[in-house]
């Protein structure tokens, strides 16, 4: 599925279920942890913190991401990630408004091994499945920003790093 680019399948609230090998190689383990481990692994200080560039672009845009979760969804368990979330990052400020337009992704810039690995990524939902389980779960698929990126993730599957 989707190698050799990191791919992660979500439930509600913000469990991992399935990640593939380039997932695991960039993130071991993210489908052992609990929600609010989670929380705490990206939006609190630590490794996801120390290897992300553009930490705090990456984590008000998470935060946003999840206060709209939780408004679409009457799980209160979300709204304690928010919660969590939220006191992660008050003392970090909110990134400046880019014009008066807000972009719809932010490109996550990781530092691994003395590189720059740039990537973007792209969420598939289940909006208007049938099935209730079906309807709380998301694909995110993340993708190489340009052709260095690309070589460092054919170099992990290749096991050439």
């Amino acid at each position: 599925m989707h190698e050799p680019y990191p791919a992660w399948v979500i439930a509600q609230p913000l469990r991992f279920l399935a990640s593939n090998r380039a997932a695991e190689a960039l993130f071991p383990g993210m489908c052992a942890l609990q929600p609010e481990e989670i929380v705490d692994l990206w939006y609190g200080p630590g490794p996801f913190r120390d290897m992300v560039e553009n930490w705090p672009d990456v984590v008000w845009a998470g935060l946003a991401t999840l206060r709209r979760e939780a408004t679409r969804s009457a799980d209160p368990r979300l709204d304690a990630l928010v919660k969590r979330a939220e006191a992660h990052l008050k003392t970090i400020p909110p990134p400046a408004p880019d014009g008066d337009v807000e972009l719809p992704l932010i490109c996550t810039r990781f530092k691994i091994g003395g590189r720059l690995v740039r990537t973007s990524s792209a969420v598939m939902r289940f909006d208007t499945a049938l099935d209730v389980t079906a309807s709380d779960l998301r694909i995110e698929l993340l993708f190489p920003a340009d052709e260095s990126s690309d070589e460092f993730f054919h170099a992990v599957r290749d096991r050439r790093l």
